[in-house]
């Protein structure tokens, strides 16, 4: 018998780091499109730290989103975070890489404010180049298949 995968969903917020880490490896390999997944995650991190909550965010890159997810990715990418450098470094370009993998139409509405300037430190602002690279890229590749499809 299954574990219902409510229960496993709860366990995101679990206190012990290798719980959350086993729960969003989960969620991450499969094919799930539970939108409440990600709140959870961001309730996650929001208790128990940026750079603590998950041993590798990028897990987080492939969960669905939602307008609300989006906007908060977008203002973490604002705001500076604790940890040691190279947590920080992945942290930001983990949240870069998962605009990246999001539906293009959820991040359309908010793009001035991804576009904006990061004015925090180097490494930041190279993750933050990166994402918007990679958003660029698929924007023009969505205005190319909209206008073969319109004919």
């Amino acid at each position: 018998m299954r574990y219902p995968e409510d229960k496993i969903k709860e366990a995101i917020l679990h206190p012990d780091l290798d719980v959350r880490d086993t729960v969003i490896r989960y969620f991450y390999s499969s094919t799930n499109l539970d939108h409440t997944l990600m709140p959870l995650a961001i309730q996650a991190i929001e208790r128990f730290g940026r750079t603590n909550t998950f041993s590798f965010t990028h897990y987080l890159n492939l969960l669905p989103q939602t307008e609300q997810t989006i906007g908060w990715v977008m203002a973490e990418l604002q705001r500076d975070c604790e940890g040691r450098p190279e947590e920080r470094h992945f942290y930001y370009l983990n949240l870069s890489r998962l605009l990246c993998h999001a539906d293009i139409r959820l991040i359309a509405p908010q793009h001035q404010t991804f576009f904006m300037p990061v004015t925090s430190t180097r490494k930041r602002k190279q993750a933050f180049k990166n994402g918007s690279k990679c958003l660029a890229e698929r924007r023009a590749v969505l205005a190319s298949v909209a206008a073969v499809l319109r004919g």
